[in-house]
């Protein structure tokens, strides 16, 4: 009797949700079915559904290499694997998952997270985000998309291999779908997350140190915009400095350099090492997009099954607010800091004893002694340039009041000192 009532609530349950999806008569380009779904308030899709005799909400992460469960609900120890029936999610009636302690999410107001769908589900559908309509869903397909389809309906390809689905070999194994990015004269692979569920600015990038270092090689100006953090997999807080892109725009393309999406200037934060994986751990340039750029692009298509990403210009809506904030009212203070190592932090803050105290804690984690080399108040106007040579890794720091002058100065110096191939590694102003 038990399991005949069970089986009628999951009947009520799935009929319910198809009463729903037809009502709207949503498109489904694959030919999947659709179920809707409820966005957090950054944006992070989740499905309710059951499961093991639990009903809840799924957050559905395209940048989770593994499913996961609520390890407290299924009462099984974190980190552990556990396998489960009754899925009530489309087309996967059972599966393996790895038990985590979740935190709450407060748009869920109707029922909890109790799981996670990863890519190690996802890699085996084709899979439709509908961000455009008045009510989101998704739609889940056991076959391939049609390619023809999809280029009439005005999609455009972004080849996943080496990325995501059976071949994972480009970015170390990490089984994660992509685009690529362009700053100014850089490119690189960028993670898409629907995972990545900001709270705070609103379009930032998550990035690592090498991405970062390869932009300041190419003379692309950052300004220090602070600092933030950022919670993972297990619940542990990592604290990230943010960068904000002085002039270039951004854009995203296919690996081929079509320019699918143009965005301003955008706001970069890098991301530590984290036990969850992502940028921080790779020893090569990337970035991650959060959820807020699917929800801007409007219909994303994730087809693992033919290892392919499609995105629609035409569908595409312009950011809410802009990726890189409006600069705050009136001038920061700006301090650098050099270690005996040769190491320099640059920081700014409100006031001039805050941006020294901060660029001398961050240069003297690794038990440096530093000291102080320039700062300008707020009531001051200032810009700082450091130069440095490519093959000798010395490094000329520079300030004055005109911006170009300023790097100008910084190159002419470097040069001057015998380093025939010197690059502004950093610039900035104080306003």
């Amino acid at each position: 009797m038990v399991g005949a009532a069970r089986a009628v609530v999951a009947g009520l349950l799935l009929a319910l949700l198809f009463a729903q999806a037809a009502a709207a008569k949503e498109e489904t380009l694959c030919s999947g079915i659709i179920v809707p779904l409820t966005l957090s308030g950054g944006h992070s899709p989740y499905v309710r559904t059951r499961l093991g005799g639990h009903e809840g909400y799924f957050q559905v992460d395209t940048g989770s290499t593994l499913s996961t469960v609520d390890a407290e609900l299924f009462r099984r120890p974190v980190n552990s694997m556990v396998l489960l029936e009754d899925f009530g999610f489309p087309s996967f009636p059972r599966g393996s998952f790895t038990a985590l302690k979740f935190r709450s999410v407060p748009n869920l107001r109707d029922g909890r997270q109790i799981g996670q769908v990863g890519t190690d589900f996802l890699q085996r559908r084709a899979a439709e985000f509908h961000y455009e309509a008045s009510a989101p869903y998704l739609a889940i397909s056991e076959q391939p998309c049609s390619a023809e389809r999809l280029k009439t309906a005005g999609f455009i390809a972004v080849s996943q291999r080496g990325y995501f689905g059976s071949d994972t070999s480009r970015l170390g194994g990490v089984n994660t779908p992509v685009v690529f990015a362009h700053i100014g004269s850089v490119a690189f692979p960028a993670w898409i997350d629907t995972g990545f569920d900001e709270t705070g600015i609103v379009g930032a990038i998550l990035v690592n140190e090498p991405l970062v270092s390869k932009l300041r090689a190419a003379g692309i100006g950052l300004r220090p915009g602070g600092s933030g953090n950022a919670v993972n997999c297990h619940g542990e807080r990592l604290d990230t400095k943010v960068w904000r892109v002085v002039d270039d725009p951004m854009k995203i393309t296919t690996e081929q350099d079509r320019v699918l999406f143009s965005y301003g200037p955008p706001v970069l934060a890098i991301l530590p090492h984290s036990s969850c994986g992502g940028p921080g751990n790779s020893k090569v340039p990337v970035a991650m997009l959060g959820a807020a750029y699917v929800n801007w692009w409007g219909t994303l298509v994730l087809d693992g099954l033919t290892e392919q990403v499609w995105l629609s210009p035409a569908r595409a809506r312009a950011p809410v607010q802009p990726a890189a904030p409006p600069r705050p009212v009136g001038r920061q203070a700006l301090a650098v800091a050099e270690s005996n190592k040769g190491a320099i932090a640059i920081t700014t803050a409100r006031t001039l004893e805050l941006a020294k105290s901060n660029a001398l804690n961050d240069c003297s984690k690794n038990g440096a002694s530093c000291s102080i080399k320039i700062s300008i108040t707020p009531a001051e106007i200032g810009c700082v340039a450091l130069a440095r040579n490519k093959g000798t890794a010395k490094y000329v720091l520079t300030s004055g009041i005109a911006a170009d002058e300023v790097k100008k100065m910084a190159l002419e110096q470097c040069r001057g000192a015998g380093g025939t191939e010197c690059v502004i590694q950093y610039f900035g102003c104080n306003q």
